[in-house]
């Protein structure tokens, strides 16, 4: 397969794996609002979190090894095998270690009782709950796990898209079994169960395909060097610290409001999350392709193109996102109580904290890919440890007192300190480099956040007005776009509209104003 095809099939792999993840946040919550209980919905959330951050570690070796693979190239097929398969044997070593300590934690100790005090659940479900975190984590730790560092090593033999493919056939297979156990009536056991044997039946045929690939390029199964794996283990500690705390601020969050405001509570807040986590995908369909990009002009040191791929992503917060966002918190109260069968009260503020997150999150991402792109480890982890501090005591301190949306502000502080710090190490390094900061549209796309923050918080604040405020705010976000394409180079408004040449039908709406 040539190299354009290559990149043509992953990128659509990628961008249908999107689709399905956002098909499935928006088509499930019904689905499992109309079967079972908020709080038995809120239990399962708060599994897959606890999943998530449990597995963080192991998240990162694989990650780690990655990056060793592409390092070595596919000339250096003997040291990609010793670490491959040296790594697969610590992964189901450090798994089993994991899984047997979890189970010790679960049964000998009444955590889930404990986070469950002052919001009590029946305790079949809360042994269901036990139950069901030992079979998700299993599922990661002894599947997921392992294909992934597959993935990685075949990935330096030009077998991306492939592996992309097979994660697609797995989310869309785990999604549909899951949907089916519930309408046939399944309770949490029994959908932890189907989910888990789902991705088992397709990681199984998948590993077929592994093996066939694995002995075509010389990588079969050796005996494993496990002094030398865990020194690998080791070393991939710090990159698994980054996505521990990375983590916290994006799934650990839930762990530490479930005992302050219960599963339901945690249920509701979740839910107002996923339309909000919609729009990041949307978002991530426009901006990862130009990640690399940022890095290779900034190998380059062409501060032009550079600034070019800067301006295209906050082109998308300031022309997309931003007045996006204004919308939905404008139409979305009746939908959303239809979404989820009026079980969940729509909490407006805490929606609009959530929305807001999201806008801070976008424009600190090329920021994040100076600092990710040139391995800033140790900036990294300061960053993140911050933030995820931040987090922890502003939820601490606001929950008991506000309540669930003690938690949105939490969550919008921990963003907006993110930003400043990651743009603040970014600048610095940029300047030490020979290169500069975007100032001027970094500071009109603040300037669409901070409208964008205004319009939002008056239409909660102000119900009645909420049409007049919403005319506004757009009349304002509509200047402030001009503003910032009156600013932009040629080599930027060019780049932009090879971005938006892959969605015709935002790029018509926009093309009048793609023109100084």
């Amino acid at each position: 397969m040539s190299t354009t095809r290559r990149l043509l099939s992953g990128s659509l792999a990628s961008w249908a794996r999107i689709l399905v993840t956002m098909v499935t946040q928006l088509a499930l919550v019904p689905i499992y609002l109309a079967h079972w209980t908020v709080e038995t919905y809120g239990i399962w959330i708060t599994v897959q979190a606890i999943t998530l951050v449990i597995t963080t570690l192991d998240k990162g070796h694989v990650d780690y090894l990655g990056y060793e693979f592409l390092k070595l190239g596919s000339h250096r097929k003997d040291d990609i095998r010793r670490r491959l398969w040296s790594g697969i044997d610590v992964l189901l070593l450090v798994g089993v270690a994991e899984l047997t300590l979890l189970a010790l934690v679960l049964f000998s100790f009444p955590v889930v009782e404990q986070v469950n005090y002052h919001h009590a659940i029946q305790p079949e479900l809360v042994n269901q709950t036990k139950w069901v975190l030992l079979i998700s984590c299993s599922g990661v730790l002894f599947l997921g796990n392992s294909t992934g560092l597959f993935f990685r090593a075949l990935s330096v033999y030009g077998y991306f898209p492939r592996m992309c493919w097979w994660d697609l056939l797995n989310a869309i297979v785990s999604t549909l079994a899951t949907v089916v156990a519930v309408l046939l009536g399944g309770n949490l056991l029994t959908v932890g169960i189907v989910f888990t044997i789902s991705q088992l039946c397709v990681v199984l045929i998948e590993y077929i395909d592994i093996r066939h690939l694995l002995k075509k390029h010389g990588l079969a199964i050796q005996k494993a060097d496990l002094r030398y794996g865990f020194a690998n283990y080791v070393t991939s500690l710090t990159l698994a610290g980054r996505y521990f705390l990375e983590s916290f601020r994006q799934q650990g969050i839930r762990l530490v409001l479930a005992p302050l405001v219960g599963v339901a509570g945690l249920a509701a807040f979740s839910t107002m999350r996923t339309v909000s986590n919609v729009a990041l995908q949307g978002l991530s369909t426009l901006v990862n392709p130009l990640m690399p990009e940022i890095m290779r002009f900034v190998a380059l040191r062409e501060q032009k193109k550079m600034e070019a791929a800067f301006s295209t992503i906050w082109f998308v917060v300031v022309a997309l996102l931003a007045p996006g966002i204004v919308g939905l918190q404008f139409v979305v109260k009746p939908l959303f109580a239809n979404w989820t069968t009026h079980k969940i009260v729509f909490n407006p503020l805490l929606f609009a904290l959530l929305s807001l997150s999201i806008l801070v999150y976008a424009i600190a991402q090329p920021a994040m890919a100076i600092l990710i792109g040139n391995n800033l480890l140790k900036a990294q982890l300061r960053i993140f440890g911050a933030v995820a501090g931040m987090v922890l005591v502003s939820m601490v301190a606001l929950v008991p007192f506000v309540g669930v949306v003690g938690a949105g502000y939490a969550l919008l502080s921990g963003e907006l300190m993110l930003a400043l710090l990651a743009q603040k190490q970014a600048q610095n390094w940029l300047e030490t480099n020979g290169l500069a900061w975007p100032r001027k549209e970094f500071t009109r796309a603040s300037v669409s956040v901070l409208i964008a923050a205004i319009g939002m918080i008056g239409m909660v604040l102000i119900p009645a007005g909420k049409d007049l405020i919403t005319i506004l705010t757009f009349v304002a976000l509509l200047v402030n776009i001009r503003l910032y394409i009156r600013q932009l180079s040629d080599v930027a408004i060019h780049k932009i509209n090879a971005v938006l040449m892959r969605f015709p039908s935002i790029q018509k709406v926009y093309s009048m104003v793609l023109t100084k």
